[in-house]
């Protein structure tokens, strides 16, 4: 069914971003709008990505950069041609007259406040969360554990809260088309932004507690760089690991497929996530995890992988031990299983709620 009467925008300016980016992309790959006038605020960069997946939109640059005072003068803001606007991250314009559609991954800036240096970014965030609260004819969450956090912090009404899971992207459960990766030794996964709440400090420390006791390296793979406070992975590894510990910043989704696939365990110690993707592409690709029992983790991981308290080095330690010692039967079990569980989490049924919300507010 046609209907151009409903005028729909979308940010997309964090379209290939880390997190958000990944999210963004997911999702439009599987969303119907060709029915709908839709406008897409975006980078330049960014307009053959989207002109590809939605030849009839409408694009329209927009150059402000996130979380400045400019984004709320840019071009989604002043839009007066749209009747919904689609932001995809808690940054609103706060002066738009289009009804918001707001997507809220985590409220860390709310929850771990310490991990964000400086009272203007806290205060920025407070407020601006504040503000969606309000503004925001609807709040779509990713996670249950999302959705109470938002309510536990801020007074907002539970008829605006939608609660629509991410999806997993098709691409981890395919074969891998690349060469494999040379490793001398097994090795242990780890993949995150360089981010304080991503616990890679303690990982390392774990990791040096049992690595006498185990042939594996540690494979450490994210972003380094670009956070308003990041961690420097470099100043936790103690000279004597240096060799056993490989620090790789970004690659290829392809190469990153790999290291999934090839990986005796894959480990994710973050103290909060509002979803957590790692864990389960790392599941999609057949890898056995072992994961944080922190925040909305034991929510999308379920009973498929086996958990740890991310603030017990110990802890940590000894369940990498455990994981790692158990019988190669034993673990292709936890591989089969985990597998088995991300095909729960798609893009294309995430992407129709959206579009179901998204007309209904235009209705």
């Amino acid at each position: 069914m046609r209907d151009r009467s409903i005028k729909i925008g979308v940010d997309a300016r964090m379209l290939f971003s880390s997190g958000i980016g990944r999210f963004l992309r997911g999702i439009l790959s599987e969303l119907d709008l060709q029915n709908v006038a839709t406008t897409f605020f975006c980078k330049e960069s960014d307009e053959a990505f989207l002109t590809h997946l939605f030849p009839k939109a409408r694009i329209v640059y927009d150059r402000s950069d996130i979380y400045s005072i400019a984004e709320q003068f840019s071009p989604r803001a002043k839009a007066s041609n749209i009747d919904i606007l689609w932001c995809p991250h808690y940054n609103i314009p706060v002066l738009t007259r289009a009804k918001l559609f707001v997507t809220v991954h985590d409220v860390i800036h709310l929850a771990m406040p310490e991990f964000f240096g400086g009272w203007k970014h806290k205060v920025y965030a407070r407020s601006m969360f504040r503000t969606v609260c309000i503004k925001a004819e609807k709040i779509h969450c990713v996670s249950t554990f999302t959705a109470q956090e938002l309510q536990q912090h801020l007074d907002v009404s539970e008829k605006k809260l939608t609660i629509i899971p991410n999806g997993i992207d098709p691409q981890w459960f395919e074969p891998v088309n690349s060469q494999p990766i040379e490793m001398v030794n097994p090795f242990i996964l780890f993949v995150g932004n360089m981010k304080p709440h991503k616990n890679l400090a303690r990982l390392i420390k774990a990791f040096e507690q049992i690595a006498d006791k185990v042939e594996h390296d540690l494979v450490v793979i994210g972003q380094l760089g670009g956070f308003r406070v990041g961690d420097d992975p470099g100043a936790y590894i103690p000279n004597q690991l240096k060799s056993r510990i490989q620090v790789l910043g970004t690659v290829s989704d392809e190469q990153l497929k790999s290291y999934y696939r090839q990986c005796s365990l894959f480990v994710f110690p973050s103290l909060y996530e509002g979803f957590g993707l790692p864990p389960l592409e790392a599941m999609a690709s057949g890898a056995p995890v072992l994961c944080s029992n922190a925040a909305s983790l034991p929510e999308a991981c379920g009973s498929a992988v086996t958990y740890f308290d991310p603030l017990s080095v110990s802890d940590i330690a000894a369940k990498i031990l455990f994981m790692l010692t158990r019988s190669s039967q034993d673990l292709g079990r936890v591989a089969v299983e985990g597998k088995s569980h991300a095909q729960s989490f798609s893009w294309k049924l995430a992407a129709e709620k959206i579009h179901t919300e998204l007309l209904a507010m235009g209705g």
